[in-house]
């Protein structure tokens, strides 16, 4: 009988794509994933080198040196840490997190996937409480990008509320609009973001590999899955709701959170792509445009390192996955390397966006371009 359940299981997968590989158990309170080598985490028993997807639970504490990482947590709540930055997880349950913030800066996108009903940050002078929203949060300020954020000194939390498009220092607590350099940093975190939530959903197709490994005898191989997902990420049609509206009425409950993960994923990709261009100057003193994403005109190729492999990369086209390859070996074969200053080829510009802007990916061009 078992067989035939997860027979006809893998039947509907494969009419509906990669779409419903998941299905509900308890979320992971903390997964740390690493943009570098240079954090740590003590569980207790002293700092030590911190490992890539590493699970923590309350209590755990995180520090980062000279690069970066993000905390997910309860597979949804996400926590960008930027460099020199030190936080501890006070509490974790599906009701509210709550997490002290000992030195620098974190950026924390409250995605009410997790279905938390309070998140709290402190520092050791002032304290923010949301319940939905993402802002830039250090010892000196608070910067709302959406939402409202509840923020003052320890000792009256709610002096002010902060809402979408402006930002309060400690002492004063007023309003200010932010600047376009701080809507700048949100535009390049954007990266990292998405990276996240797409690491978090292949971490729940991973999960059942019983049913992965049926699916693949039947033809959906892994490449094959990732190219269905991008697909459905990168239409600007909610594509994903059809999947699930026509998904048997006993998947839905296994597809939801890959659902709602999904529609995360094309949210955060939308308004990355929907960023303004900004300017940064190279070498040569020439001003050249920068666009988000390196969404350039049609035939960019972007690759960023989720294969795994030394060299092996994933390779989109105009954001569309398409394969692993080696991404040393293509940047050699008729394609421009766009290098660490903007530089313009005829009438198109491409990047590679170094760590100022938090983004690993590397734009390459035709070289005809």
């Amino acid at each position: 009988m078992k067989k035939i359940v997860i027979a006809i299981v893998i039947i509907a997968l494969l009419a509906l794509g990669a779409f419903f590989l998941l299905r509900p158990g308890p979320a992971t309170p903390a997964l740390l994933y690493l943009d570098g080598s240079d954090v740590s985490v003590n569980t207790g028993n002293g700092w030590v080198p911190a490992t890539d997807e590493m699970e923590l639970r309350a209590g755990s504490a995180i520090k980062t040196g000279s690069d970066t990482a993000t905390v997910v947590l309860m597979e949804g709540e996400l926590v960008l840490l930027e460099p020199n930055t030190e936080i501890t997880l006070e509490h974790i349950s599906k009701k509210a997190i709550r997490i002290s913030q000992q030195a620098g800066e974190t950026l924390n996108k409250i995605t009410k996937l997790s279905g938390v009903q309070s998140y709290t940050v402190e520092s050791p002078s002032t304290v923010a409480t949301v319940r939905g929203t993402t802002f830039f949060y250090s010892d000196e300020e608070v910067t709302v990008e959406d939402g409202t954020v509840s923020y003052g000194p320890k000792s009256e939390p709610n002096k002010l509320s902060v809402g979408a498009g402006k930002k309060a220092r400690k002492g004063s607590y007023s309003l200010i609009d932010i600047a376009e350099q701080d809507r700048a940093k949100f535009e390049q975190r954007r990266a990292r973001q998405l990276r996240a939530l797409e690491r978090v959903r292949e971490r729940e197709i991973r999960k059942h590999q019983t049913i992965l490994s049926f699916a693949e005898k039947r033809g959906l191989t892994p490449e094959k899955r990732q190219q269905k997902l991008a697909e459905i990420d990168t239409n600007p049609s909610p594509t994903e709701d059809d999947a699930y509206n026509q998904a048997p009425g006993f998947l839905k409950p296994k597809a939801e959170r890959t659902y709602r993960l999904t529609k995360e994923i094309k949210k955060v990709r939308a308004a990355r792509q929907a960023g303004t261009l900004q300017t940064r100057t190279p070498a040569g003193g020439t001003t050249a445009p920068l666009q988000n994403n390196c969404a350039v005109p049609s035939g960019c190729r972007t690759y960023d390192s989720e294969c795994g492999g030394k060299g092996s990369e994933r390779l989109f086209i105009d954001g569309v996955y398409q394969k692993c390859v080696d991404a040393t070996k293509a940047a050699t074969e008729g394609i421009d390397y766009c290098g660490r200053t903007i530089r313009a080829q005829g009438d198109r510009t491409c990047s590679y966006m170094t760590n100022d802007y938090q983004e690993r990916s590397r734009c390459l061009c035709p070289s005809h371009a």
